[in-house]
């Protein structure tokens, strides 16, 4: 079997994840196809300890490998490990390793700047969530990747994730009949770790919109597929994107934010020849849930779902119910080893091996990162408009101006822009 040879550059939380093994790091040594062959980051001590934990991570699945008798894979994964390299210089790793993909996790900030140099190296690229600062650097990626002739994988896990699967294949059989709309909150108490990082918007490119509700504008589009047209956004009442509680705990000392910690807003898809629409409701938030439980509401009737749930309720229009179990596209591998949902990182990672393996173009790809952040965007411009609709075309338009006007300066200066409407 080919093996793609894999650099990742970031190692922080995504890096390891949040149990089971949802991160990037605990899907690899399970994934035949990638051979993971260095690590960058630019503080030596997280690098350190995550060679550490790769090693453990490895080895741990190479013993997994010895008590089923697959000793070819143990021997194969304790032999990866011992090669690993570590870099602090993601443009050494560029230099000396013979990669064939890279795999982007730092913080927004960096996403295109790295991106845009590997793909000039010839290099494929996975970029995590959100593409990219702004939709003026997305439009940047994907002209980098038109002039490679490379991959790039927008990495929304969700679209790989069980209940994702499971869903999409009941809307397209159409068990609910036209999809109506759909309701989704996305919503923790805090961001990850209390720290720096998720709250500057300089680093992240946002606050709650870009961190959380990002993820529902791509997973819900994927429901109703990608070959439906984002229209226009709304930022919704009563909350809109706002700031909902002034002062937050940052890096052990209460601090005033500056970006939104909540956001509510919807989006209207239609199709290509306008026969139909479905609006979308996505809550994004960092100060708890305000909204109704996930549900797709459709002619026939409904489908209720829990995003990291073990099944779905499929209501119709009498009100009578079926609760079906999800299945896993690897339902094998989790149902006889006892293995956790893997929150489609395992998916999302496997899949970009393979797309290069077989020359196939992922299907989230950079088109579908760049418009995911038009959408997030216009959310921004909505909020800003008075929480009027606005038309992507209209919020496209005004970041070309800003960048017509600003020259290099202009991601900034949209950035600046948009968040200036959190209040």
């Amino acid at each position: 079997m080919d093996r793609i040879k894999v650099g990742i550059i970031g190692t922080g939380g995504i890096f390891y994840g949040w149990g089971g093994y949802s991160g990037h790091l605990p899907a690899y040594p399970k994934i035949d196809e990638a051979k993971l062959v260095a690590l960058c980051d630019v503080n030596e001590a997280n690098l350190k300890k995550a060679l550490y934990w790769t090693k453990r991570t490895f080895e741990e699945e190479a013993n997994k490998a010895e008590e089923e008798g697959d000793f070819e894979r143990a021997k194969e994964l304790k032999e990866d490990v011992n090669e690993i390299k570590i870099y602090t210089d993601y443009q050494k790793m560029l230099k000396e390793e013979k990669l064939d993909l890279v795999d982007i996790i730092t913080p927004v900030r960096y996403h295109a700047p790295i991106a845009i140099e590997f793909l000039k190296k010839g290099i494929n690229v996975m970029g995590e969530k959100p593409m990219a600062k702004s939709w003026l650097e997305c439009c940047q990626i994907i002209e980098a990747v038109e002039k490679s002739g490379k991959f790039y994988q927008y990495n929304e896990n969700l679209v790989y994730a069980s209940t994702w699967y499971n869903l999409k294949k009941f809307i397209d059989t159409g068990t609910i009949g036209e999809v109506v709309t759909i309701f989704l909150p996305l919503a923790i108490n805090e961001p990850g770790a209390p720290t720096s990082n998720y709250w500057d918007p300089k680093l992240s490119g946002g606050g709650s919109l870009m961190d959380m509700a990002i993820h529902g504008i791509t997973a819900t589009w994927f429901l109703l597929g990608f070959d439906k047209k984002p229209l226009r956004v709304k930022s919704a009442e009563p909350y809109g994107v706002s700031i909902r509680m002034k002062n937050r705990i940052i890096d052990g000392i209460y601090q005033e934010i500056k970006e939104e910690d909540d956001a509510h807003f919807l989006v209207e898809y239609e199709d290509k020849d306008k026969s139909k629409w479905v609006t979308v409701y996505l809550e994004g938030s960092w100060s708890y849930k305000d909204s109704r439980d996930p549900v797709v509401i459709g002619t026939k009737g409904s489908i209720e779902f829990s995003p990291g749930g073990n099944s779905l309720k499929i209501i119709d229009v009498f009100g009578n119910t079926r609760e079906v179990t999800i299945w896993h596209p690897d339902g094998f591998l989790h149902r006889h080893l006892n293995l956790p949902e893997p929150g489609g990182f395992l998916g999302e990672i496997k899949n970009m091996c393979n797309c290069i393996i077989r020359g196939i173009k992922p299907l989230c790809d950079e088109r579908i990162g760049a418009e995911s952040q038009a959408i997030a965007s216009t959310a921004y411009l909505s909020e800003m408009r008075g929480r009027k609709a606005v038309y992507l075309k209209d919020f496209k338009e005004y970041a070309l101006k800003i960048k017509e006007e600003e020259g290099e300066r202009a991601s900034e200066v949209l950035l600046a822009k948009l968040l200036s409407a959190v209040k």
